[in-house]
């Protein structure tokens, strides 16, 4: 029996667009038109389309003889970019080849028909042509029901999954449910029932405030009586809390200490398993053997009366006030209000007070003490909406509580065209600005912090100085972290940013060559923990995403990545985070995208922001901009990527003299800095990895690794003139 021939092209279209050959390497991506040209020839039941209905759907509002002329066009550019056996044309219908162009929407729709439901999960990667709008077309209707079957699919075939699996898995596969249905109220009590399983009621019973708000804000109604019910069950003092697994942490996550326990590293070479497989069992021994840490943890298990000395900062967003009697004004006021108090409480850092409770004080005079006492709060944002003409004019500040002082404020002046963009982007700037690691906000607690003694200091505060060391990108600040966030994580075991800010620590010591192995299997655990301390942290399941992904699981990364950007979609740190692993999930430009938001949203980024954003501008080929963030950073805060990058896109934009000078600065550093390395890397996929080796001979870089550095090297994935010269040296 004949092979099948294998398909000549691949076609993404859950999720970002894109377009692959059989290699795996990216062809340019087409035009919105010609996307959605290929989604209705290539998507079932339609198998072939007439040109009238395909003008009709695509070109309906130009003439036919305009329309027929622009779908030739079309045709044309798509048998340049295909190949004329891609599709099939005659005097009336037109047809794409399936043999010659596979299509992940139609293998999805297969996978979900056999009811293969890890198959189908895998390829969902978003909805049906993401970012595609062709507004005032038939070709937007037919999208509209095509996504809406699409997602229902999903729904379906992430429920039989979840109906399967237990513990953090079935956790992860609800949560990415709930992306795509925040009102499935059978998901939120399945959640409220893992939840509770492994022992973390409070968390359970968050889920059910989460279920309501849903329901309240997109229905309008209130949770079903069998959520309710279980809601009411999970509330009884009568029922016990089912027992937890007994854990505890690694000393040396806890000490700070950087040294590999032998017996740790004589596991990691047992058995001759992968570094992947070996990594999972030893992280599940780190898990279950180690014992340093284990008396506070379980004091916090037991529920000791004495509260924690976290001491987060709480904040509260009163009303904004409408300068002006108008219906428009009043709405936007109220909106930017519910916005803002929605965006800040995506900080798990802060305590921000509920817009129930701050309501109370619109439209009467209120002493800032009142408020501090009445809401426990050390800060408050205020504002006011103003329209003149047709322009807008938006003011808010932040103040201090128990100073009065001023802490920062801003004035917006735009056009009134559209009440919800402008909300929607001031809501965003100021967010960003108040709250994450550079907010203001935290920036004020670290000021507080540094005038304490470090006997003294909450374990908050202990994060706080944490964070401000890890700013500084070097290896002396990374280590001063890891000592600051170990105390805060010891004083607060339960205290999960504690545990993201580790990650980051040990991974930036990683990065710098300082014991890799033992600090990304640190970093590996804190994650982890993070994200079992707090599975509602977006920065959790990012750090998470950024461990999975170094350890090459991408598919498992990539569904923590979903949830962060799902839990905050437009908080500056997620997306900056992503920005810098967006090309490893087949999307540069999504990542150099995200930078300019980011930078548009907070254009004071710290300085740590520049080293994801040059990586993020030079893999989508953004050179002049990627060597404007390099240029940002000192040497000392270079990892062997930034070092390649400067030579390498200096070299891109021609300033061939810059480059050599910089590329002898790179191998002083790094001696066995090689174009080899980065061919390897797979961690990218080839058209990016290829940027890198293209850039790097034009700055002269050496080519090939030696020998040492080949152990773990497939062979295929070798440049081929080392390849060659290796066999040559052999012989």
């Amino acid at each position: 029996m004949d092979t099948p021939a294998r398909p000549q092209f691949r076609v993404r279209m859950l999720g970002e667009f894109q377009l692959s050959n059989a290699s795996g390497k990216s062809v340019v991506a087409p035009g919105k038109k010609l996307r959605a040209l290929i989604a209705l020839l290539g998507l079932p039941p339609a198998g072939s389309w007439t040109r009238d209905h395909l003008t009709d759907l695509l070109w309906g509002d130009r003439d036919e003889h305009r329309a027929r002329g622009s779908l030739r066009q079309a045709l044309v550019e798509l048998r340049r970019i295909l190949g004329s056996s891609a599709v099939s044309i005659d005097r009336e219908r037109v047809a794409l080849n399936a043999s010659v162009v596979a299509i992940d929407a139609v293998e999805f729709l297969n996978f979900v028909t056999s009811e293969k439901w890890h198959d189908a999960a895998a390829l969902y990667q978003g909805e049906l042509l993401e970012g595609v709008n062709l507004a005032d077309t038939g070709f937007a209707d037919w999208l509209l029901v095509e996504r809406n079957r699409m997602r229902d699919l999903a729904i379906e075939t992430f429920s039989h999954l979840l109906a399967q699996q237990t513990g953090a898995t079935a956790i992860a596969t609800a949560q990415r449910l709930l992306q795509l249905d925040r009102t499935h109220e059978a998901t939120h009590r399945a959640l409220m029932r893992l939840y509770s399983a492994q022992g973390d009621r409070s968390q359970a019973l968050r889920q059910y405030q989460i279920c309501r708000g849903s329901l309240e804000q997109e229905l309008g109604v209130g949770p079903e009586s069998a959520t309710r019910q279980l809601y009411e069950e999970l509330q009884s003092p009568s029922i016990e809390d089912p027992p937890k697994p007994e854990r505890s942490w690694p000393s040396e996550a806890l000490t700070g200490s950087t040294n590999v326990d032998n017996k740790w590293s004589r596991r990691l070479r047992m058995g001759g398993m992968s570094r992947t497989r070996t990594f999972g069992w030893v992280f599940g021994a780190v898990l279950s053997l180690a014992v340093v840490g284990t008396t506070m943890f379980h004091l916090v298990q037991r529920g000791s009366s004495s509260p924690l000395p976290t001491d987060k900062p709480a904040v509260a967003v009163l009303p904004f006030e409408s300068l002006a009697d108008d219906e428009g004004s009043r709405r936007l006021a109220k909106g930017l209000t519910k916005d803002i108090i929605a965006d800040l409480s995506r900080f798990p850092e802060l305590r921000v007070i509920a817009h129930n409770s701050t309501k109370i004080y619109a439209a009467r005079p209120v002493e800032l003490s009142e408020i501090r006492a009445a809401l426990k709060v050390g800060f408050v944002v205020e504002g006011s909406v103003q329209r003149e003409g047709n322009r807008l004019r938006i003011t808010t500040q932040l103040v201090d509580t128990g100073t009065g002082r001023n802490l920062w404020s801003e004035r917006w002046d735009r056009p009134d065209t559209d009440f919800f963009a402008v909300q929607s982007e001031i809501s965003g700037q100021l967010t960003n600005r108040l709250g994450g690691g550079a907010g203001l906000i935290q920036g004020a607690g670290r000021q507080a912090a540094h005038h304490k003694s470090l006997s003294n200091l909450s374990a908050y505060e202990l994060y706080l100085l944490g964070t401000e060391q890890l700013e500084k990108i070097d290896q002396v600040g990374a280590e001063e972290a890891v000592g600051l966030l170990t105390r805060s994580a010891t004083i607060d075991p339960s205290f999960a940013r504690a545990w993201v800010e580790l990650f980051h620590a040990y991974d930036l010591l990683a990065s710098f060559g300082i014991q890799p192995e033992n600090n990304n299997r640190l970093a590996a655990a804190a994650a982890m923990r993070a994200v079992e301390l707090d599975p509602s942290d977006a920065e959790a399941h990012a750090v998470l995403g950024i461990s999975l992904g170094r350890r090459g699981e991408l598919s498992r990364a990539k569904i923590e990545w979903d949830i962060a950007l799902n839990l905050a979609p437009g908080a500056a740190e997620i997306l900056t985070l992503y920005s810098a692993w967006a090309a490893t999930f087949g999307e540069p430009q999504r990542g150099a995208d995200m930078v300019d938001l980011v930078i548009e949203v907070n254009p004071n980024f710290p300085l740590w922001n520049a080293k994801f954003f040059s990586f993020a501008y030079f893999v989508a080929g953004r050179y002049e901009a990627a060597l404007a963030m390099i240029e940002r950073l000192e040497p000392s805060n270079y990892s062997r990527n930034t070092w390649a990058m400067h030579a390498a896109s200096l070299a891109a934009l021609g300033r061939y003299d810059e480059a050599r000078i910089w590329r002898q600065n790179a191998l002083e550093a790094l001696p066995d800095l090689a174009i080899e390395a980065f061919a390897y890397w797979d961690v990218l996929p080839p058209t990016e990895r290829q940027r890198f080796v293209d850039t790097m001979r034009l700055a002269e870089f050496p080519p090939c690794l030696d020998s040492k550095a080949l152990v773990d090297v497939r062979q295929e994935m070798r440049i081929e003139e080392c390849r060659l010269r290796e066999v040559q040296s052999s012989q």
